[in-house]
């Protein structure tokens, strides 16, 4: 069987693709209980086993029904040379299902529904803990579910604020002040669960102290904006310097206004208060370079603004300083963030996790960094290994790297399955992904086709048709999300650009010719592997 990766973009129908990979196994002759579907969401594996059961009813009511339904999932069976589909098989050609066999299959389906894995990760995740607790050292375990988290959530910073010396109690509130470093704020309670809930996983994901916070990490050879104290000044030193500018006619009058309303903004600004910078700084922002180097060439309302000599310097001063000072008010709330996660979490591990109360998040660290031994984990990869054939991943871009550590032994069996009885089926859009926060990895697309002997055995397909938004607003799509744009140009480095490849995207089902591209960042061509971007 043949393992494919399908990258989809938004209303090009994925669902409709993972059903029909499903059931194509089963018309190829797989067992119910061998495949697995995981998704994120209750609501998503819902959809997807109605979507199965629905269609192949519908498939076994008559021959009409039948071959409407082996029209369906004839390219995903037997592949399709003029859209790239490759067969589900290469090495024998599959025959088309008839009625008969859709019958015979959605009897079998529906006697095994209760033994098929079509579920969350989650959910699954779970499944392997209670069936291999001594393996993963945890015993026997109580899985909290929201409002439980909830309530101990609240038990453990009562007990911060309770049991702790006083010492340590402003220890704490000292290290929350520099967390909210220049915002206001009139409810402790409510600040500190919302902290909380945005930013407990990914201290899980990276405790590290030295990864919070670290400006270091950005400027390797020191910050290269000045420390500006007076924006004021600076700022009215621009508007004195703005008779300077380069232009083919007079300057823009709206140019010249935007500069005034800078100048208001940095009249009353005061780094980190949280407001949005006029439009003007935010295109000196990516201009910022430029003007560094003495010359920058601001396109304003399709007149050149030529920028140099002592105004590039005085834009420089005033928008490298507030870039600095911005960064240096997140970096100090990001050091006060890491104490307070981390007095938080010792206390938290103590209470609620050492008692064996887990949440879904704990389930999947144990599970990937439980300490399972090698043993341990070749007996569950095993036992898993004999039952699970053929893997179909939804919403892959949002697969944590935790979460793939879990599956990826599992995966492996599938894609290297010399006898190719196995499969690997992962079908996600990089635009869509929405866990970010927990972990999410888009990059984990061009990853697994980077793994060794990977890339021979695993076919890449692309949807690019979408039947969800009609020709015009896939085109406003297209012309926003091109780098080399109007739009975009300028947000980005030239040499960031260079690593970046454009093609068609996003058309609609009668094929228009729509204007725009979509960039696709090569894959093994980015210049660093930070986790954070």
């Amino acid at each position: 069987m043949n393992s494919l990766m399908i990258r989809a973009s938004a209303g090009s129908g994925k669902t409709f693709q993972l059903s029909n990979r499903f059931l194509a196994l089963l018309a190829a002759g797989a067992l119910p209980t061998e495949l697995i579907a995981l998704t994120f969401t209750r609501k998503a594996a819902g959809e997807f086993a109605d979507r199965i059961l629905s269609r192949l009813a519908d498939g076994a009511m008559d021959d009409a029904t039948a071959l409407s339904l082996a029209g369906q999932l004839a390219d995903t069976l037997i592949g399709n040379r003029a859209s790239g589909m490759p067969p589900l098989h290469a090495g024998r050609e599959l025959p088309l299902p008839g009625l008969a066999r859709f019958r015979e299959l959605l009897e079998g389906l529906a006697r095994d529904l209760h033994r098929i894995s079509l579920s969350t990760l989650d959910s699954f995740f779970v499944r392997i803990a209670k069936q291999f607790p001594y393996e993963l050292g945890i015993g026997s375990f109580e899985l909290l579910e929201a409002d439980d988290l909830k309530a101990e959530k609240k038990q453990v910073l009562a007990r911060i604020f309770r049991e702790v010396t006083e010492r340590q109690r402003e220890a704490f509130l000292g290290a929350f002040r520099l967390a909210t470093h220049g915002k206001e704020h009139t409810r402790l309670s409510a600040l500190l669960d919302d902290f909380l809930d945005a930013h407990h996983q990914r201290f899980l994901n990276s405790p590290e102290r030295e990864k919070w916070g670290d400006l270091s990490s950005i400027w390797p050879q020191g910050c290269p904006w000045p420390h500006l104290t007076d924006f004021h000044t600076a700022a009215r030193n621009v508007i004195a310097l703005l008779g300077t500018v380069v232009v083919p006619k007079k300057a823009h009058a709206t140019w010249i206004k935007g500069w005034d309303t800078t100048a208001d903004f940095f009249s009353t600004y005061q780094p980190g208060d949280g407001r949005n910078p006029p439009a003007t700084v935010s295109r000196m922002l990516a201009l910022l370079d430029d003007l560094r180097s003495g010359y920058a060439n601001d396109l304003f309302n399709r007149i050149e603004h030529g920028i140099g000599g002592a105004l590039a310097h005085a834009i420089t001063d005033l928008i490298g300083g507030y870039l600095r000072a911005e960064l240096e008010v997140r970096s100090t709330r990001t050091v006060g963030l890491w104490t307070i996660l981390y007095a938080y979490e010792s206390i938290y591990e103590q209470t609620v996790r050492l008692r064996g109360r887990l949440g879904f998040s704990d389930v999947t660290r144990v599970l990937a960094h439980g300490g399972v031994t090698a043993d341990g984990r070749a007996r569950m990869e095993s036992r898993l290994d004999a039952r699970y054939s053929h893997w179909l991943l939804d919403e892959f871009q949002d697969t944590s790297r935790s979460q793939w550590s879990v599956l990826a032994g599992l995966a492996d069996e599938a894609v290297m399955d010399s006898e190719e009885r196995r499969s690997l089926f992962v079908v996600g859009d990089t635009k869509q992904g929405i866990y970010g926060w927990r972990g999410g990895e888009p990059r984990l697309f061009d990853d697994l086709l980077g793994l060794p002997g990977w890339n021979q055995r695993m076919s890449e397909w692309s949807m690019e048709t979408s039947w969800r938004s009609a020709p015009q607003v896939l085109a406003l799509v297209n012309r926003i999300c091109d780098p080399e744009g109007p739009g975009m140009r300028g947000r980005f480095p030239a040499a960031a650009l260079r690593r970046w490849h454009f093609r068609p995207h996003l058309t609609s089902p009668g094929g228009e010719n729509l204007p725009g591209y979509t960039a696709v960042v090569e894959a093994g061509e980015s210049e660093s592997d930070d986790e954070e971007g």
